[in-house]
């Protein structure tokens, strides 16, 4: 049974209204999901080539996850599984938290929703503006503290399109950014009311028009 010391926590529904979704299906595995488990999920390169867990410390971009949508809560593990399977989640980046201090949850998911949009901009010219969603993996305060744990997991999540395969990371599940719609043609008419109604000959000798001498006849 593991130890509650560096359990990951994942991004809870609900906390902040923005075009993300959390990371749903994440809870502490401590019964084992169907699979391998341990060096029989990575090949030499550490590379996700049969289903099964790994731990959150050894999840990299590019693993595809398939975690049971019911689950909730701090992880240890994920169910992983090879991108040619249909999944629900990729891990796309790896970035940090600073600090000695444990700052709270709330300052970590805030610099987890920096960090993690920045590297889905900067790493693959996306953003939620295409309609891509992302959530992530915290450290925790025992983790922060035990383990000197300051990863941030960014990982993407697919609710739009239902389990996929292929992985955005490796290039064989495209996502295209979204051409933005071109601008409305100016309205170059006259407003009804206002058209010009001056005769052309009607110029003074500069070209200019004529002053209008009043109304009608007296």
């Amino acid at each position: 049974m593991p130890t509650n010391d560096g359990r990951r926590r994942p991004r809870l529904p609900g906390a902040v209204a923005s075009p993300r979704v959390a990371l749903a299906a994440l809870a502490l595995l401590t019964v084992a999901a169907a699979g391998c488990s341990g060096d029989d999920v990575r090949d030499d390169e550490g590379t996700v080539v049969n289903a099964g867990n790994s731990s959150v410390y050894e999840l990299r971009p590019g693993d595809c996850l398939d975690p049971p949508p019911t689950l909730t809560g701090e992880v240890e593990e994920l169910p992983v599984v090879p991108c040619t399977e249909e999944h629900t989640q990729e891990v796309f980046a790896l970035v940090s938290a600073e600090g000695d201090v444990y700052p709270g949850p709330a300052e970590v998911a805030a610099i987890a929703d920096r960090e993690c949009l920045d590297a889905l901009q900067d790493g693959f010219g996306l953003s939620p503006a295409d309609g891509v969603y992302f959530s992530y993996l915290l450290p925790t305060f025992d983790g922060w503290n035990t383990r000197d744990d300051r990863q941030i997991v960014c990982v993407l999540v697919f609710p739009d399109l239902g389990p996929v395969t292929g992985s955005v990371v490796a290039g064989t599940l495209p996502i295209e950014p979204r051409t933005p719609a071109p601008p409305a043609e100016p309205d170059l008419e006259a407003p009804d009311g206002d058209e010009d109604t001056t005769d052309p000959d009607d110029t003074d000798d500069e070209g200019s028009a004529a002053p209008s001498t009043g109304g009608g006849d007296r």
